[in-house]
């Protein structure tokens, strides 16, 4: 996971001199703050949809009993014990979500609307070429992954842009049938039907800062928020404090020579939150060097 959202982020440099940076922050939401952010994410319209994607995985086939059974699992949860945990990655000085709501040269549908196109710059890029972007909603719990984007327009300005994306299996809910990926975002018409488009400006920094991925700068470059963080690797419920300790280590074990160098390509800090309180924050190269046997 860590090794491909990196990449992604070195793969998207703007150009400048400046390094890219990036952020992963893992914020616990409960209580008053959590069902606030549910109220905003539309968690009573977005939960049907996933119990009737858990439904049709547990109808189509006995080897799938076990991946619905992990969606009834992570609403179950995030219900009983009123918490979630919310890993929001926060890049700087990348191109961020350029392009139109569909195509195939843009930045933002390779991310948000494709399911296995990537658009690389060159042929030095790293990264698995669509593939590893999956990897965003396979650590979700609720595989819903949200987005949040400076990015330059034509005159040069910066705008911001947020969407969402939910991925299921084909599903129903009640007589309506659905195809499986759905959106959150402003609702646009399109010849006989209704889709999900980006939401712009000054709606889009009041629904990121909602949903907790406002950004800490007018810089391009993009915010990710990753709703029910987890590992799914992992035979038990993985502590955030282990969780934080595995993404320093893999961070610093994959990228050393970019956060080493002088200057560095390359930054990463990885923090702590209880709701918008900060509990640590520790610099990735830092960690490097006092832990040079990973290198």
């Amino acid at each position: 996971f860590v090794r491909e959202v990196l990449q992604n982020s070195k793969d998207q440099h703007d150009g400048s001199t400046n390094p890219v940076e990036v952020v992963f922050s893992l914020v616990t939401l409960r209580g008053k703050e959590l069902r606030q952010f549910l109220d905003d994410m539309k968690w009573n319209d977005l939960k049907p949809h996933i119990k009737a994607g858990a439904n049709e995985l547990r109808a189509a086939s006995s080897g799938l009993i076990a991946a619905a059974t992990f969606y009834e699992s992570a609403i179950s949860s995030l219900e009983s014990k009123d918490e979630l945990l919310l890993l929001r990655i926060d890049d700087y000085n990348t191109e961020g979500l350029i392009g139109q709501e569909s195509g195939i040269t843009s930045n933002f549908t390779a991310l948000v609307r494709d399911k296995l196109y990537s658009r690389k710059p060159d042929a030095a890029a790293g990264g698995s070429y669509g593939l590893g972007k999956a990897v965003l909603w396979k650590f979700s719990s609720l595989s819903t992954v949200l987005f949040n984007s400076v990015v330059a327009d034509n005159r040069g300005q910066m705008k911001t842009r947020f969407i969402g994306r939910l991925q299921l299996p084909w599903h129903k809910v009640g007589s309506a049938k659905y195809a499986g990926p759905g959106w959150f975002g402003k609702k646009e018409s399109i010849q006989n039907d209704v889709r999900a488009v980006s939401i712009w400006g000054h709606d889009a920094d009041e629904t990121a800062r909602q949903l907790k991925i406002e950004r800490a700068s007018n810089r391009p470059g993009t915010s990710i928020g990753v709703l029910g963080f987890f590992d799914p690797a992992a035979d038990k419920e993985t502590s955030k404090e282990d969780l934080e300790r595995q993404i320093i280590e893999a961070a610093a074990t994959f990228f050393w020579p970019s956060l080493m160098s002088t200057p560095p390509s390359l930054t990463v800090t990885v923090r702590s939150c209880d709701g918008s309180k900060e509990e640590r924050s520790q610099d990735v190269a830092e960690f490097a060097r006092k832990n040079s046997a990973i290198t």
